[in-house]
């Protein structure tokens, strides 16, 4: 996992910040399963809800694309942005708002460090 982050990060941030991002996501993947393991498994109504939620959206099957950073961090945080609102659609009568930001981050996190994120820069 950490060598996918080490792989895919440095296609959205600058050096200088590289560290500190890579230090969010894995901290954010780390709380995000703590959540899962210590909470959403005590309770399976919402940890289906979650479930299916994080599987409708499909986070595997996004692609951002990108000619610079600076838009390939654009596309990334509009990711971030409409995960979180569609997780709030979702999941809101039954999560409140910490939660569903934490869910949020843990899964665009947690999409960054395992699955398909490809920035592809033109020539």
């Amino acid at each position: 996992m950490l060598q996918f982050i080490n792989d895919k990060i440095p296609l959205v941030y600058a050096k200088a910040e590289l560290e500190k991002q890579k230090r969010t996501i894995i901290k954010a993947i780390l709380v995000g399963k703590s959540y899962l393991a210590l909470e959403l498994k005590k309770n399976e109504h919402l940890n289906n809800a979650f479930n299916n939620a994080k599987n409708t959206y499909n986070l595997e099957g996004l692609t951002i694309y990108a000619d610079n950073k600076p838009e390939a961090r654009a596309g990334l945080s509009a990711i971030k942005k409409d995960y979180e609102a569609f997780l709030r659609e979702c999941l809101a009568p039954d999560f409140d708002e910490s939660h569903i930001k934490l869910l949020a981050l843990y899964s665009v996190s947690e999409w960054i460090a395992v699955c398909g994120l490809s920035i592809l820069e033109n020539d």
